[in-house]
């Protein structure tokens, strides 16, 4: 990995690290996908259960709002096949979801986040924002549109919406 992505890496929270290089890659295997996309991200920051007393946002904001389960986001993302980007980084992650996560980042910074860490909450708005073709596709296959995705995270942070 580059030494970039690692300290990209090494940024995230406990439960984004869990979403981002356990629960991404599983989703990512059992669906016979060769890399880790940006819809595998989505699918891995879906999949954390968070302690008691805790939310997801991102589950939270999927179920509640848009009334779309883990279920029906993997199967959106197993009906197609993977859209590949031409370069992979370390041989594993697309492009484009390693520009989710660099979004991320800049979002843990916006948010004054402790320490610039990034959580799942702004891996998700990373996703939406990020304009990642294979997860717009599956938003779309699921009935949501990007930007109320993405106004909906900020509502549920209760963030201001910026420009």
């Amino acid at each position: 990995m580059s030494e970039s992505f690692d300290i990209l890496l090494s940024r995230l929270t406990p439960y984004a690290r869990l979403a981002v290089l356990s629960h991404a890659h599983r989703h990512m295997r059992a669906i016979k996908h060769r890399s880790i996309g940006a819809e595998h991200l989505l699918l891995g920051i879906m999949s954390v259960t968070p302690q008691s007393g805790e939310t997801n946002p991102v589950s939270s904001v999927l179920a509640q709002q848009f009334d779309v389960s883990l279920y029906s986001l993997r199967e959106a993302v197993a009906a197609k096949p993977q859209l590949l980007d031409t370069e992979l980084v370390d041989d594993l992650f697309t492009k484009s979801a390693v520009k989710a996560l660099e979004l991320a980042g800049v979002q843990a910074y916006r948010d004054q986040n402790r320490d610039g860490c990034i959580t799942r909450f702004n891996i998700g708005l990373g996703l939406g924002e990020g304009g990642s073709p294979a997860v717009l596709r599956v938003l779309k296959e699921v009935g949501i549109d990007q930007d109320a995705f993405v106004a909906s995270m900020r509502e549920s942070n209760n963030l201001a919406v910026r420009p």
